[in-house]
């Protein structure tokens, strides 16, 4: 389910076979050597995620052209090595089905 219009709420909804996982999406021109896993949440999706949190499953993807990660929590990321898209597709797909 894609959620473009819904204020706060992430971005995509996956619903496997196992379980359920929301991902709000946050792209960067050039993936970052430092940074904030939360920093480009904006105040509605900091609060749904962290109401939600107890009772969802919701990863906040970060990506770039050159891939990406997943964090579940807002800390401080230093030298992140990303994933390639088809990594970071298989890793939602294996969380949601369970393999």
């Amino acid at each position: 389910m894609y959620t473009p219009y819904s204020r706060g709420t992430p971005d995509h909804y996956y619903l496997g076979i196992k379980k359920s996982l929301w991902i709000e999406w946050k792209f960067y021109s050039k993936f970052p050597k430092n940074f904030y896993s939360f920093e480009k949440l904006d105040k509605q999706q900091r609060r749904w995620i962290q109401r939600a949190k107890h009772i969802e499953n919701i990863w906040v993807g970060i990506g770039s052209p050159a891939g990406g990660i997943f964090v579940s929590n807002d800390e401080l990321l230093t030298d992140v090595k990303p994933i390639d898209r088809k990594s970071m597709a298989q890793q939602i797909e294996r969380f949601i089905n369970g393999s």
